[in-house]
C-alpha cells in the first residue's frame, strides 16, 4: 500500500518520523532540501516539485491530509484534487468544514491516531488477502 501525506511543509519531520516507524509513506516532498534549509526553490525546481507531488498523490492508494485549525491550506488542496481526480481515496483529519469532505471517496477522522489505525488495518488486510492469493 502506498500512502501520500498532504499537510503544511513545516510538518515534514513529523511525517519522516512516522515513515521511519513503518507507516508506508510515499511522498518525496518530505525529503526536499528546502524543508531543511529554508532556501527558496527556483521556478524550474517548483515545476518539478509540483509534477512529482501531483503524480505521487495520484499514484497513492490513500492520500492522508492533516490540516490544523490554525493553518491555511494551499498545496495540500492541490494534492487532494490530484488524488480524487485519479479515483483514489482521501483520509482527512481536520476541523475545517470543507464541502469536498463529503465526497464519496473522502473519509473523515477525528484524530491522526484514528486515521493511522485505519490505514494500518487496511494494509494488514491487504497483506493477508495477497498471502491467501
Amino acid at each position: 500500500m502506498k500512502l501520500y501525506v498532504a499537510s503544511k511543509s513545516r510538518h515534514w519531520s513529523f511525517w519522516a518520523a512516522l515513515r521511519a516507524c513503518g507507516l508506508p509513506v510515499a511522498a518525496s516532498w518530505i525529503d526536499a532540501e528546502f524543508n531543511r534549509t529554508g532556501a527558496e526553490p527556483s521556478p524550474d525546481h517548483w515545476v518539478r516539485h509540483w509534477e512529482t507531488c501531483c503524480r505521487e498523490a495520484a499514484e497513492a492508494d490513500i492520500t492522508l491530509m492533516v490540516a490544523h485549525e490554525d493553518e491555511r491550506q494551499m498545496g495540500a488542496l492541490v494534492e487532494i484534487g490530484c488524488a480524487l481526480a485519479a479515483g483514489k481515496r482521501v483520509f482527512l483529519v481536520s476541523p475545517h468544514d470543507w464541502s469536498w469532505a463529503h465526497h464519496a471517496r473522502v473519509r473523515r477522522f477525528d484524530s491522526l491516531a484514528d486515521a493511522v489505525t485505519a490505514i494500518m488495518a487496511g494494509a494488514m488486510g491487504e497483506r493477508l488477502r495477497l498471502a491467501k492469493g
